[in-house]
């Protein structure tokens, strides 16, 4: 395992993982504290989780409240949140289509200042079967990846955030590898699309739908998954970043 304190180029772990909505009232509580300690992150990109959930003592953006479902009664669950050990800036979530799923914010890290997407793209049900029950099969995926795509193009359009290396980090919902992809081809064409023309390589696993990918002028010297404690159904991942060093 790679220690960024001991990297002779100055690097940093990211993680990132879907927690299922466990809270501190959860018997998964201990479960997930565990977890997140043996990864020992320093950018934690944290879907589906609670207040209660998040790091002490980060630096903290959140997404928002409204992702289109009723809060519980504890009115405690986040859909997306960013959080980092070092000051965060810049932080937007405005992404509207749909909302709350979504949030940017600029890091200063060891490697540098990078520019950080947490996502949660919605599942193939979202608002299906429950919800407002008013869409397809796939179609709030769909259009949460049309939205995103075109905020990363206008991002590389600006001239203070595009010189910015880039990060995705969060639940993708979708995945081409390990024993079964997940998604239709046509969310899947999407997403390759999206990274092709961002120019995103993904730097976790292909198998799980929890991923981490980056742009230009960052690179990933190690990669980790981390199989779901009992009953939580998502791999965390991890990898350590630094820059890429021009070739000669």
């Amino acid at each position: 395992m790679v220690d960024p304190a001991l990297s002779p180029v100055p690097s940093f772990r990211i993680a990132t993982w879907n927690i299922d909505w466990a809270s501190p009232r959860s018997r998964r509580r201990n479960d997930v504290e565990s977890r997140l300690a043996e990864i020992d992150a320093d950018v934690l990109v944290l879907t589906e989780t609670t207040v209660g959930m998040i790091p002490k003592g980060w630096f903290v953006a959140e997404g928002g409240l409204d992702w289109g479902y009723p809060l519980t009664r504890f009115g405690d669950r986040r859909k997306i949140v960013l959080c980092s050990k070092w000051p965060i800036q810049d932080i937007a979530n405005g992404m509207v289509d749909p909302p709350g799923r979504h949030v940017r914010a600029i890091a200063e890290t060891p490697a540098g200042t990078v520019r950080i997407h947490g996502v949660c793209i919605p599942w193939s049900h979202a608002h299906v079967s429950s919800g407002r029950r008013d869409r397809k099969l796939w179609s709030e995926h769909q259009t949460f990846i049309a939205s995103f795509r075109e905020l990363l193009q206008r991002e590389e359009t600006d001239p203070e955030l595009s010189v910015l290396p880039l990060i995705v980090a969060g639940d993708f919902n979708q995945k081409d590898g390990g024993m079964r992809p997940t998604g239709t081809s046509v969310v899947r064409d999407a997403m390759r699309a999206l990274r092709s023309e961002i120019s995103l390589t993904e730097v976790t696993s292909d198998g799980v739908i929890d991923k981490i990918a980056v742009g230009p002028g960052l690179s990933s010297v190690e990669s980790r998954s981390f199989a779901p404690p009992v009953k939580m159904t998502h791999h965390a991942v991890s990898c350590v970043l630094q820059r890429s060093i021009p070739p000669n």
